[in-house]
């Protein structure tokens, strides 16, 4: 998965998305002073949505979880494997 090293963000003033070269894997978004952050890798319980991660008062709060929920697993899977 050498694809997850060259994942980046995609900001904007309210929504910001992490991409890497073949996939959407997390995206945050602002609603008034709070950020709210998805894993885009997964589908919610209910099958609607993407799982959701929290809501954060810092914009790069709100990032930094979504790396660590969605690129960290992600590469401990593939050491894993090989």
């Amino acid at each position: 998965m050498q694809n997850l090293a060259l994942a980046q963000w995609y900001t904007s003033d309210n929504v910001c998305c992490l991409c890497d070269l073949e996939r959407h894997l997390a995206h945050i978004v602002r609603i008034r002073d709070q950020w709210f952050a998805f894993d885009a890798t997964h589908p919610n319980g209910g099958g609607i949505g993407f799982v959701f991660l929290g809501s954060f008062a810092r914009k790069q709060t709100a990032m930094e979880a979504a790396e660590s929920e969605t690129i960290q697993p992600a590469i401990q899977m593939s050491l894993a494997a090989a």
